[in-house]
């Protein structure tokens, strides 16, 4: 018994320890994302995903917002709709893991994404940048493109 009270006593802080770690480079990809560099932060968070499960709420909710909105702007949008969806959720499930700002920004991210996709499918909404694609344009591009219907075609 008292082996494992000095095991415990030895080991609790080197966990402490990894998960600081953790949450270091949860705040690395943070900071990388949010000057744009979504190539540093994306291999960062990737390298998170095992270790997040563990995060508390909040970290978890952060992790999955950043991770989602960097695929999202990087016009990985399976991925975005994912971690969105999943940041949402959690916030949904404990109020307040997400900032108010954060929320409203992956829930439009979400909406966009969404209209896109079940209108275009995943491979229209991937030709353009996320910033630019307007699914209204795409809609009547295609329906431009397509030939008008004849009197012959009836007979």
């Amino acid at each position: 018994m008292r082996l494992a009270v000095t095991a415990f006593a030895l080991l609790a802080p080197l966990a402490a320890l990894g998960c600081g770690t953790e949450l270091h480079a949860l705040d690395r990809a943070e900071r990388a994302f949010t000057k744009n560099r979504y190539d540093v932060a994306r291999p960062l968070l990737a390298s998170l995903a095992e270790s997040s499960e563990r995060f508390a709420p909040a970290d978890r909710a952060r992790y999955c917002y950043v991770r989602g909105m960097a695929a999202y702007r990087s016009d990985d949008w399976r991925e975005g709709r994912r971690y969105l969806g999943l940041a949402v959720a959690i916030d949904e499930l404990d109020p307040g893991a997400l900032e108010d700002a954060s929320r409203d920004r992956a829930v439009q991210a979400l909406e966009r994404m969404d209209r896109a996709v079940y209108r275009e499918g995943y491979a229209a909404a991937a030709k353009a940048p996320a910033s630019s694609f307007d699914p209204e344009e795409s809609t009547k591009a295609k329906r431009a493109k397509s030939p008008a219907p004849s009197d012959d075609d009836d007979e």
